[in-house]
């Protein structure tokens, strides 16, 4: 069946909210779970109620568009395209007052900053910066790679403690012969945290501060900082701008995941790697990347050598020559066709007497 007639057939006709609507919403929500696209779609039609009607006329399309004979991929590939359509149309000017209104950007040298926040309960929030650097410039993972900085973000806050920060699973950046992990695109960096109890309900609200400190870098680097301010107050929201940026961020993050065995080794010069999923995660996957989240382990522009096959990976790649010794808890993000990631940690300790480096 070509997209033309999944088209035609599945929206030429107006939705029958007594038959169709209200019988295929739960049915569609469980398919949402499945995707990305459709996750962001149920988040946006599904969670807030001015945007039912909206929801229910693009329903049927996509009903129509799961039920018919093509594969994952090209259902991923059309619903993604269909949704950027109709975003465009559709949402176009309300998310661009959400930003407008709500998103305070900061312009710097090749890179805008900004500071979110999103309330997930009674009690808890969600705060990060935003980092939006020019075309072709990037700024940094955790692990750096080979040149680089990563953000440094310091949050103030009365009586409030954070979380670790959590950053979004990163790409490999090129550059001469070396090889730095970062980011191209915007991209949200963020902790979680806990309301203190006088300012959950206080009309005073929260004041929240983050000095930041970045390198945004192209065929040279430039360095940054800001200080960025924002009050959460119990009956501000950012707005859904600023929740769909938050929820894109979390679908980025590193998934930790335990293994069913792993055993590596330091030995001619090489880190080797083999380790056991105890799900079928490298199935039907394209592409598998490394990236230690601690530095100095391997030598980043060195090539990496790595077999997957269904839980099963294997990885090799040369020791850094700043190398000393392994951490106690060496994690690894390995990142499956630059769509999901998964977190390993390994206990070096266990291998420890079998480990060498020769």
């Amino acid at each position: 069946m070509s997209f033309g007639k999944v088209w035609i057939n599945g929206c030429s006709s107006e939705p029958n909210p007594n038959k169709m609507v209200a019988q295929k919403r739960e049915a569609f929500k469980k398919r949402c779970s499945k995707n990305v696209a459709l996750k962001i779609l149920h988040y946006k039609y599904c969670t807030k109620k001015h945007h039912t009607e909206k929801y229910d006329k693009i329903l049927p399309c996509l009903i129509h568009l799961h039920s018919t004979g093509l594969d994952n991929q090209m259902k991923h590939f059309f619903v993604t395209v269909f949704l950027s359509l109709f975003g465009t149309i559709q949402l176009l000017s309300e998310s661009q007052a959400d930003t407008a209104a709500d998103i305070n950007w900061q312009q710097h040298d090749h890179i805008s900053v900004a500071l979110l926040h999103s309330r997930t309960s009674e009690n808890m929030i969600q705060v990060g910066v935003a980092f939006k650097p020019e075309k072709d410039w990037h700024v940094y993972w955790q692990n750096a790679g080979d040149t680089g900085l990563p953000p440094k973000i310091t949050w103030e806050a009365e009586n409030t403690d954070f979380s670790p920060l959590m950053w979004p699973f990163p790409q490999a950046i090129p550059f001469s012969h070396l090889i730095n992990y970062g980011y191209h695109h915007e991209t949200l960096i963020f902790s979680q945290a806990q309301l203190p109890a006088s300012k959950k309900t206080s009309a005073e609200g929260l004041p929240i501060t983050a000095k930041v400190e970045w390198l945004v870098c192209k065929d040279s680097c430039v360095p940054g900082k800001a200080t960025l301010t924002t009050h959460i107050t119990p009956d501000h929201n950012m707005g859904e701008d600023v929740e769909a940026k938050f929820f894109h961020a979390r679908q980025l993050l590193p998934i930790p995941k335990s293994l069913m065995g792993s055993k590596f080794s330091l030995e001619e010069g090489k880190f080797k790697l083999e380790l056991y999923a105890k799900s079928l995660l490298f199935k039907d996957a394209a592409s598998v990347e490394v990236f230690p989240v601690q530095q100095d382990i391997i030598a980043y522009s060195s090539p990496a050598q790595t077999y997957w096959k269904k839980n099963l990976l294997r990885w090799e790649q040369n020791i850094s020559e700043y190398f000393s010794q392994l951490p106690d808890q060496l994690e690894l993000v390995v990142v499956v066709d630059q769509r999901k990631a998964y977190l390993f940690t390994l206990d070096t300790q266990i291998n420890a007497a079998k480990t060498t480096i020769l």
